[in-house]
């Protein structure tokens, strides 16, 4: 599928194609090369129309994301932008907006940053319900305001949602740890999120061997 969304024509019968690919290069971590097919077909669709507008804001989703992966908190706040001149009430711009403004406050420490980002998480949780995602979002939002009890129980209702979801049981961990919590309590969900299949423990696990390489290159030595 991604050889055919990299060739197809730019129109709108492809345009699911283009999305899906897009989104699993950036799932693979293939954030440069998800970068340039959403653009692409950024570049290349009719502008937004009630008809497309959609397509518009599902790729530029992407495109902030992946901007937001490489470190261009400037660049992303552009495309989020855009996003509000297309529709500001969507639900994906409005994801968009906050995301940024997470990055901005993780950035720069600065508090209207988190507020912002609040803002818009409990929006989107108020039109379509509590998900693992905005859970965690909003968790590090209080995080990032110093509200680590409030960040706990959103990461606690998270698991609730979905238990088996492995960011939020590492971002309960590190939450726990920084409550002062027992080294047993957080250290149980750090292991459970280890033992989980997703990209956090996927990273874990690739740190944890290069850790141990090191250290057994450093004993032989």
């Amino acid at each position: 599928m991604l050889q055919v969304a990299v060739g197809a024509k730019v129109e709108a019968r492809n345009v699911y194609t283009a999305i899906f690919a897009a989104a699993a290069l950036l799932e693979q971590g293939r954030v440069a090369e998800s970068l340039t097919l959403a653009k692409k077909w950024l570049a290349g669709l009719p502008e937004p129309s009630p008809f497309s507008a959609y397509f518009h804001l599902e790729l530029r989703t992407l495109v902030v994301e992946g901007l937001l992966r490489l470190g261009r908190t400037d660049l992303a706040a552009g495309e989020a932008e855009k996003m509000d001149q297309t529709d500001e009430e969507s639900l994906f711009t409005i994801l968009a907006r906050g995301t940024v403004a997470l990055a901005q406050g993780q950035q720069t420490g600065a508090a209207g940053h988190y507020d912002a980002a609040l803002a818009c998480f409990k929006d989107v949780s108020m039109r379509c319900g509590q998900t693992p995602l905005t859970l965690n979002l909003t968790a590090l939002a209080h995080l990032g305001l110093g509200q680590l009890a409030e960040a706990q129980k959103c990461l606690t209702d998270a698991l609730a949602v979905r238990a088996d979801d492995p960011d939020t049981t590492a971002n309960l961990a590190a939450i726990m740890a920084q409550l002062g919590k027992p080294p047993q309590e957080h250290k149980t969900y750090l292991l459970q999120a280890t033992e989980m299949q997703g990209a956090w423990a996927a990273a874990y696990k690739d740190t944890t061997d290069r850790l141990d390489q090191a250290m057994a290159g450093f004993r032989a030595a």
